[in-house]
């Protein structure tokens, strides 16, 4: 048995069944195309929830590297002097800085603003990630971690009193 007989029994049992049922229709595909369209609706769902959601990264990343500047200027600070008592808004500003700095007893209001607490117990700083959602940033004098935390009060005292964590 060679190729072409191989081909002509299969075209045999192909015209067999076609005159025992004539006029077959094809199967449904129904199915398929429903499990097409849904994985594509919910392909561009996805999509669209990403883009939504990009200001929502942007401001946690930013608020994050604002601590962190703030966090490393402070540190700076306190290893020269072994205090973090000159390590306030003021202590903390150089020009033609991208953050705001303010007082530890007032609240920061939005992205660049960071209020800084410094006593002679510890420092710390908050700001705002998005309306009602603060990131916290806190070291104290007793030599434990650096703690981080988050609530609704965005201000550098809230922040020493409520920071607690010791990874973002």
């Amino acid at each position: 048995m060679d190729e072409d007989d191989v081909i002509a029994a299969h075209e045999e049992d192909f015209a067999r069944a076609e005159a025992a049922a004539p006029g077959r229709r094809r199967p449904n595909r129904r199915g398929f195309w429903i499990m097409i369209i849904t994985i594509g609706l919910t392909s561009v769902l996805v999509i669209v929830e990403i883009f939504a959601n990009r200001p929502l990264v942007s401001a946690i990343g930013r608020a994050q590297h604002d601590l962190t500047l703030v966090h490393g200027r402070a540190m700076e600070i306190e290893n020269a002097s072994g205090s973090f008592l000159g390590a306030d808004a003021g202590g903390l500003a150089l020009p033609g800085d991208t953050v705001t700095l303010i007082a530890g007893n007032l609240v920061a209001k939005g992205p660049g603003q960071v209020s800084v607490y410094a006593s002679a117990d510890g420092w710390a700083a908050a700001t705002e990630a998005r309306p009602d959602a603060c990131f916290y940033i806190a070291e104290d004098l007793h030599g434990t971690a650096t703690r981080y935390g988050g609530g609704t009060v965005c201000s550098g005292a809230a922040a020493f009193a409520q920071a607690k964590d010791t990874a973002w």
